[in-house]
């Protein structure tokens, strides 16, 4: 992953800070200095299944954290890891995705910041979503 700093009349080449060696992110947010992403497990060409998880860091890399693991892989090949969690999205206490995973079955989920509480919210299956806080709901787009 690559992180863009904040523009402080630095030159370009300056701007970028190399994390790849610390986060390896298919699907990820930034909220109040800290990053939450998921992992694929997918490292030099192998899938490394101990990796695969939501994880939490600082902006920086640093204090990286698995808070959630329990993806239960598709039979099917083509999503086996890759995308088994998309559109990560922090509102109040809880990161919502959508979870392709069997247990999800690529309806939107939230978990806690810790990890904890796992629940699958929509009913039906989601592309991509939206959360409305003032009306505290979610838009679907199903396909």
């Amino acid at each position: 992953m690559n992180k863009v700093k904040r523009w402080q009349d630095e030159a370009i080449d300056d701007s970028i800070e190399m994390l790849n060696d610390q986060i390896h992110a298919s699907a990820y947010t930034i909220s109040d200095g800290w990053i939450y992403y998921f992992d694929n497990g997918f490292v030099d060409n192998e899938i490394q299944k101990d990796r695969v998880g939501l994880y939490r860091a600082k902006e920086d890399g640093s204090d990286k954290e698995k808070i959630y693991s329990d993806f239960q892989e598709q039979s099917d090949d083509t999503n086996k890891y890759n995308e088994l969690c998309k559109n990560i999205q922090l509102v109040g206490d809880y990161i919502y995705f959508v979870d392709y995973s069997v247990k999800g079955l690529g309806k939107v989920c939230r978990i806690n910041k810790d990890g904890s509480d796992y629940q699958v919210i929509s009913k039906y299956t989601a592309s991509n979503y939206t959360i409305n806080e003032d009306s505290n709901t979610i838009i679907l787009c199903s396909w």
